[in-house]
């Protein structure tokens, strides 16, 4: 049996940053593009936040952690009577502020 032993890809793959994640500056943000009924709804195409880091493996996190909540929110707008901008930039407001907050707090407070 023929063993690939090769881990290069895996290395790659674990140290790389998901394709909707950018750098400004020193700083990491998320962009998050919308369906494109929901884009023409809202009048915008997409959602961009920053992710207050210029850690490489904290912005992983807080990629992978928003864009969980960016799927569940998407489903709630579509589901909206009368979906607005205002609706969905006090969602992410609310949202990026608590998951710096949480993501921030040291694991054992004295």
């Amino acid at each position: 049996m023929l063993r690939h032993t090769d881990t290069s890809h895996r290395y790659a793959v674990v140290n790389s940053l998901p394709t909707h994640v950018g750098r400004r500056g020193s700083t990491y943000y998320v962009r998050f593009r919308l369906p494109a009924s929901l884009a023409r709804t809202l009048g915008i195409p997409e959602n961009r936040r920053s992710l207050c880091t210029d850690d490489f493996r904290l912005a992983r996190i807080r990629c992978l952690t928003a864009t969980l909540w960016f799927e569940a929110l998407v489903g709630t707008l579509e589901n909206m009577k009368s979906t607005t901008r205002e609706d969905l930039e006090a969602a992410a407001s609310a949202y990026f502020d608590e998951l710096i907050a949480d993501v921030d707090q040291p694991a054992n407070p004295p």
